[in-house]
């Protein structure tokens, strides 16, 4: 008989359909059997149930700050306020991502840090272009300054305290040896690419737009709406949180949807224009997934998301080179389709999982066990 273990899982915004991290960590704790889940969420009062409520069962919630120009103060209050709360509870392991380093720090036992941002390495930067841009983030940085290096010493500490370090992408794991000298297992966010897969989506003659996803200037929206501006005769979707459904030009607004696949449905192409650099681009990999070929700027692990150097575009500023693979691709498109859906295979979560799973058991002796194919309910979550 196999014995059930305990497991935590920590993260900011855990509770909600928030983004990437929040559905990765989902379908982690989806494909695990014979465990006892606690998940501890930080909770924003700016974050409500629009963006869709997961189904966990056992919850702890933490209060937290949150002030999106005072990041690290806030992180500072939340620190404490997480730590109130481990002090009461036990468990065999715990999983952290998101503000990572408050739990493992407080924790009293063996933990895996999952790492999803620029922030887990230690980086404060801006990518606001602009001279009153950059003095306004001058100011911001010098009043969070001492508040970043509380963050930097509990973050050092989480790090070095960690059994063991998961990263997203190659990208992200030579990101953390070079910066902490510590080696990470790559995981990349679990995808369910079979399932996705057998989708029947439309032909091509029957889609319609040229579609983003993302509602901030960081994601690449400008580069977006001017690569619109350069193609009137093209239809073009942008999804985002903050969008209401509305059509300006040739470019229709929409809302974030429980299920991404009603809109790609409507797809062509998905355009992936960041200036971040992105630990991973979920979003193309499961438009790709279906077929749908993604174009990706040449940032962080954005590359490793798409077959070969042809999708990705160096020059994310350069509109007419966006445009030139847009035609590219459309022009070929059956090719380009078969290309993308067979590559994103390699991104499989049951094979990923497994993966994990064993580097889990080597680094904390805690031994987890992934569910079957045919089990894919959070029962005890």
């Amino acid at each position: 008989m196999v014995a059930v273990i305990k497991l935590i899982f920590f993260g900011s915004n855990m509770l909600h359909r928030f983004g990437g991290a929040e559905e990765s960590a989902y379908r982690i704790l989806n494909g695990l059997t014979n465990v006892d889940i606690l998940v501890v969420a930080g909770v924003r009062k700016d974050v409500d149930d629009k963006f869709g409520v997961y189904d966990y069962r056992n919850v702890i919630r933490v209060p937290f700050a949150n002030n999106k120009y005072f990041l690290y103060i806030c992180y500072f209050i939340n620190t404490f306020r997480t730590k109130r709360v481990f002090h009461s509870i036990e468990s065999d392991i715990l999983f952290a991502q998101m503000r990572a380093a408050m739990a493992i720090n407080a924790f009293n036992g063996p933990s895996a840090y999952f790492f999803r941002s620029e922030n887990d390495l230690n980086v404060y930067r801006t990518y606001r272009k602009g001279l009153l841009r950059r003095i306004t983030f001058l100011i911001k940085f010098l009043l969070e300054w001492p508040f970043f290096i509380f963050f930097c010493a509990e973050n050092n500490r989480a790090v070095q305290k960690a059994k063991l370090l998961v990263a997203n992408s190659e990208f992200l794991a030579t990101a953390i040896k070079k910066r902490f000298n510590k080696d990470a297992v790559i995981f990349y966010p679990p995808i369910d690419i079979k399932a996705i897969s057998d989708i029947q989506i439309p032909l091509l003659k029957e889609k319609r737009y040229i579609m983003m996803v993302g509602s901030e200037k960081v994601k690449g929206v400008e580069i977006f709406l001017k690569i619109a501006h350069m193609m009137p005769e093209h239809e073009f979707l942008l999804v985002g949180k903050s969008h209401k459904q509305e059509k300006i030009g040739n470019v229709t607004y929409h809302p974030f949807v429980q299920d991404p696949f009603k809109l790609y449905n409507t797809a062509k192409i998905l355009l992936v224009p960041s200036i971040l650099e992105e630990t991973f681009g979920r979003v193309s990999v499961e438009a790709q997934a279906v077929g749908i070929p993604a174009l990706v700027s040449n940032r962080g692990g954005l590359p490793e998301t798409v077959p070969s150097l042809d999708y990705v575009v160096d020059d994310i500023y350069d509109i007419e080179s966006w445009v030139n693979r847009i035609i590219n691709i459309l022009n070929n498109y059956e090719f380009h389709s078969r290309k993308v859906k067979e590559y994103v295979q390699k991104f499989d979560m049951y094979s990923g999982l497994e993966k994990l799973l064993k580097a889990v058991y080597e680094t904390t002796g805690v031994k987890l066990y992934a569910k079957s194919g045919a089990e894919k309910n959070v029962d005890n979550a």
